[in-house]
């Protein structure tokens, strides 16, 4: 008879048990079952399906007036209910965990010095509930269900917050671990997600947490170590991106693939065919190797199968000629990635065949309108990155970090490193006794944005590495348009590599950071129904604007009502006056501003009416250390005129106070 406590939960639908009661969480709203009234916002309810549907039993949690004036719905989370014993779990977006008794739900107990927004609304003491943890358990609050899984090493319970990780805690007795067992490395932004859990039973190893971040990432986890990320589909995004996202979605999971519902499409994934390699011979035939040359390649990186090989890409192991084949990988083939053309090395199996970097220098054939150096490659004993010099025809030089992803992903329990792409994969390698080992093995692309109007004439190959070994198969170029306004900061870097600028004049965004969040070189990126397209430009090189009045063009869009931007600021938030310049010579103007891109430290709200696009849960020093602070990219927009269509766009050329930095422009 109230107003609002609508029964939403994150898009979930409710819970039954086999008695027939069904049990739902509502919204904001009217309450006052406790003075006579039949209202029931901000509460669990069960249902009795007996003779007609009625009210059974409630809870209601003490500070829901609270709840009610902040807008902090306890129903937009929907509730689990555990099939082997008779706990309720479900939290909400004040992101407490509630474990209620469904044979006595508690109903609702009153806080007679209730204040809101002061830590007597923080009490996890006074509920007559089985357990409650206290705000901000789950950051950000749940807009989705609870998930739950009974697996080898116990029962589980996991839950995706906003900008917070996909967290597990075990259920041992019917109450939850007093913290996390184990976490996603990811954090995810509004709303969170949604875990689904497939396994073959409770067998040990097969248990797999799926979730769908609102970066359009499709993610997979080991249900007993969320920290082991077992797949994304941006690892080849090629193949596996998806076209769009679903706010409140859920990937589903049937007959051994995973449906996952988009914008625009159904996908669904699932393994791929495979042929298992030829089984080896009894007697391998011997490879004997050639002299290696003192110059050109120095390093035997593929060997034929079932033949027996002293030499090895990481003393050990080779990629298979057979499996290259396979993948359309043979020598002296023209390969084309990323619109770059590379030649795949000209060489017999068992010839020295890529470059072990050791400070070679490369020559390079000369291209006109070069705008981009790419390699294909990869390291060996983990990710491994170092200092690269590009030499131009006018004898200037130019440093980059060079790094290569292992090339078997460390076993298949890690992503690609260093904004790299997966471009060639095999499904096994080979031993140097020429057997065949079953494991994913990769080559990766990795690129860097050459200077404007230069030509290429070397490559210089890091003398040395942070760790393991990098190996260049190939090395292209791609031809194009350089951009008529260059970038003038560096605002992100590699983990562990000491970066020459920095975004705030000592720290920087981590390359490795935004990857986990979805978020690579050149790749797409839609927000808001805006596609942006992200700088694509390697890590510590100049990759945002600094705003200092720049000019930046924008392509024209049909009806186009919105100009939006990615960016941030430096030293607090900060504003200036920005002009759009339209095709027919008018002009507009408008205020860009941007919040510090850590919320100064996480004490701050958001600045000029701009969103959370991307979170980081760290950032690295000018040594390449992490910072554990959660750092930010923002989403800021403004209305262009009707009927007018704009021309470019004038950055800033002051600003209130600290630093204004622009990633990306882009219209809807």
């Amino acid at each position: 008879n109230g107003g609002g406590a609508g029964i939403w939960m994150g898009g979930d639908g409710i819970a039954a048990d086999s008695s027939g009661n069904i049990y739902v969480s509502s919204g904001n709203g009217t309450f006052d079952v406790n003075t006579g009234g039949v209202d029931l916002g901000d509460s669990y309810i069960k249902l009795s399906t007996q003779g007609g549907l009625k009210v059974a039993d409630y809870f209601t949690p003490f500070n829901q007036s609270c709840l009610n004036v902040e807008d902090n719905d306890l129903g937009s989370s929907g509730l689990v209910l555990l099939p082997t014993s008779s706990e309720i779990i479900g939290s909400g977006k004040e992101g407490r965990i509630y474990v209620v008794d469904r044979t006595n739900l508690g109903q609702y107990t009153p806080d007679p010095n209730l204040n809101c927004n002061t830590t007597e609304e923080n009490r996890t003491d006074l509920d007559k509930v089985l357990q409650e943890f206290p705000p901000t358990t789950i950051y950000g609050g749940v807009y989705g269900s609870p998930s739950y899984w009974n697996g080898s090493n116990g029962e589980f319970v996991y839950f995706a917050g906003v900008n917070d990780h996909v967290k597990a805690f075990q259920i041992t007795n019917g109450l939850l671990s007093s913290a996390p067992t184990s976490q996603s490395p990811e954090t995810f932004g509004f709303p969170g997600g949604d875990v689904a859990i497939s396994s073959n039973g409770t067998s040990a190893g097969t248990g797999i947490a799926w979730t769908i971040g609102p970066n359009a990432v499709l993610y997979a986890y080991d249900a007993t170590d969320l920290s082991k990320e077992l797949y994304n589909s941006d690892q080849n995004a090629a193949r596996d991106a998806l076209p769009g996202y679903v706010k409140f979605s859920t990937p589903m999971i049937a007959n051994g693939e995973v449906f996952v519902g988009t914008s625009s499409a159904l996908d669904i994934f699932g393994l791929l065919p495979y042929s298992p390699p030829p089984s080896p011979t009894p007697s391998p035939t011997p490879c004997i190797y050639p002299t290696l040359p003192s110059s050109g390649y120095n390093n035997v990186g593929i060997s034929n199968d079932n033949s027996a090989c002293t030499a090895a890409f990481d003393g050990e192991d080779s990629y298979s000629a057979q499996a290259l084949q396979a993948a359309g990988v043979t020598p002296g083939q023209t390969i084309s990635y990323n619109n770059v053309t590379f030649t795949w090395p000209n060489v017999q199996p068992g010839t020295a065949d890529n470059y072990l970097a050791n400070g070679q220098t490369i020559a390079v054939a000369p291209v006109t309108n070069a705008i981009t150096l790419a390699f294909l490659g990869a390291s060996a004993f983990g990710p491994s990155v170092g200092t690269a010099t590009i030499t131009y025809t006018d004898g200037s030089t130019q440093t980059f970090s060079l790094g290569f992803s292992d090339w078997t992903l460390n076993g298949g329990g890690a992503i690609p490193s260093y904004g790299n792409q997966i471009a060639i994969t095999t499904p096994y390698r080979n031993t140097s006794n020429g057997t065949a080992q079953t494991i994913n093995t990769y080559v990766f692309y990795t690129e860097v944005s050459l200077q404007a109007g230069k030509t290429v004439q070397s490559v210089t190959l890091p003398s040395s590495v942070n760790a393991g070994q990098i190996h260049v198969f190939a090395i292209g170029i791609r031809v194009g348009t350089p951009p008529s306004v260059t970038y003038n900061n560096i605002g992100i870097c590699n983990d562990t590599v000491a970066c020459t600028g920095a975004f705030d004049g000592g720290n920087n965004y981590s390359a490795q950071a935004l990857q986990a969040a979805g978020v690579t070189s050149g790749q797409t990126i839609v927000y808001n129904n805006v596609t942006f397209t992200w700088p694509n430009v390697q890590p510590g090189m100049a990759d945002n604007y600094l705003t200092s009045g720049q000019t930046i063009p924008v392509t024209p869009v049909t009806n186009a009502t919105t100009l939006a931007f990615l960016g941030s600021s430096a030293f607090g938030p900060s504003v200036g006056t920005a002009t759009i310049t339209y095709t027919d010579g008018s002009t507009q103007t408008f205020s860009l501003g941007f919040s510090d891109w850590t919320l100064n430290g996480g004490g701050a709200s958001l600045s000029y009416g701009n969103q959370i696009a991307i979170t980081t849960p760290y950032r690295d020093t000018s040594s390449g250390t992490a910072q554990t602070i959660n750092t930010y990219v923002f989403y800021a927009e403004v209305s262009l005129q009707t009927g007018k269509t704009i021309q470019n766009v004038t950055l800033p050329s002051s600003v209130n106070t600290g630093q204004l930095h622009v990633f990306a422009i882009g219209t809807k």
